[in-house]
């Protein structure tokens, strides 16, 4: 038959054959939905389940997407360097293979609480998350994800630092990520009702402040940040002082120093030391009630003549024991920890 006309080219999504952004996003969009099958369900776990931290979410995120620059992504995207794992240097470097089917990988799931066998695992982590979290529990599910994140840990030491890899070093990574799970999970603190104010009422953001001190100077300083009852930040910090007065001082204008780099202008801070409290809050500059605390007093007192939206509250000890198990931490262990919750602070880490 001959041809009345020259071929064109056609849109097979739409009547007139014809494209359009609107109809070409409809159908990815519905690709996506069929080929994820149950996806949301997966995907209402990682994101819900109340027992893996948010740091463990983020990085669960990444590693389902394709987003953690593992050595195979970075090649194909850049061209630098060499896809090959950097553990095992035998297959290229993807998100399953890092994870699940890497020799170390496999060495240290069957070491785990969770001896997977991985060799029997689908050849996409989607599709393992798909299978996995069908029967698994909420703890058992932080216990997963702390366990590929220390594996990642492992391998960036090996990529990173030249570190050799070890099972010994794995369970390192597991113990820390479950402490911080610990600290996540349990820092939680409210104002109460009747404590004595210094100062205005209490902000958006309050700031639980305290340090832990011994007659040896060494220190602990801890703090977390809430948005009402949410926990949004906490940090740890070894540090040395002279005396009680200036571990406590430390403490407040380390978490005063962390609410500024984060640009947060309307916060309170609470600390169970009444002296403290009392003379930062003051319009003039603060008396020397001793004078190796003197340079963070008015440091101090110098963050809220600056952010006007802050102010300095005191609490009761009772009131503030997360605060000091944090600094305690921070002192016994010389612990150096700074913890973020998702989503980030105003986008700022």
């Amino acid at each position: 038959m001959e041809s009345k006309g020259s071929d064109r080219l056609m849109f097979n999504l739409s009547a007139d054959g014809k494209f359009s952004v609107k109809k070409a996003y409809k159908h990815l969009n519905e690709s996506w939905r069929y080929v994820t099958g149950n996806q949301p369900s997966v995907w209402k776990k990682i994101w819900k389940f109340g027992s893996i931290q948010p740091r463990l979410r983020l990085f669960m995120w990444k590693l389902v997407n394709g987003a953690l620059p593992l050595a195979k992504t970075i090649f194909y995207r850049t061209g630098y360097g060499v896809p090959s794992c950097a553990l095992c240097s035998q297959d290229d470097e993807d998100a399953i293979h890092m994870g699940f089917k890497c020799p170390f990988a496999r060495a240290c799931w069957l070491a785990s609480d969770i001896p997977l066998r991985t060799e029997q695992l689908p050849n996409t982590v989607r599709e393992v998350l798909t299978q996995v979290l069908q029967w698994m529990s909420e703890e058992q599910w932080s216990m997963f994800a702390s366990i590929i994140w220390a594996i990642w840990r492992c391998r960036n030491a090996k990529a990173y630092q030249g570190q050799q890899q070890s099972i010994s070093l794995f369970f390192k990574y597991v113990s820390l990520i479950n402490r911080e799970t610990m600290l996540v999970n349990s820092c939680t603190g409210t104002v109460p009702g009747g404590v004595t104010m210094v100062g205005e009422a209490t902000k958006r953001w309050v700031c639980f402040t305290d340090a832990s001190w011994v007659n040896s100077w060494d220190t602990g300083t801890g703090f977390f940040l809430q948005e009402g009852e949410q926990l949004l930040a906490y940090g740890i910090q070894y540090t040395s002082s002279s005396c009680p007065l200036q571990a406590e001082a430390k403490a407040l204008a380390t978490a005063m120093a962390f609410v500024q780099q984060r640009g947060l202008h309307d916060c309170t801070f609470c600390t169970d030391n009444l002296v403290l409290a009392k003379e930062v809050s003051k319009i003039q500059p603060p008396i020397i009630v001793d004078w190796r605390a003197a340079k963070e007093f008015f440091l101090i007192w110098e963050f809220l003549q600056k952010n006007r939206g802050w102010n300095c509250i005191y609490i009761s000890r009772s009131h503030n024991e997360m605060a000091d198990r944090l600094a305690g931490l921070g002192r016994r262990e010389k612990m150096d920890l700074v913890g973020f919750t998702y989503p980030i602070i105003n986008g700022i880490c």
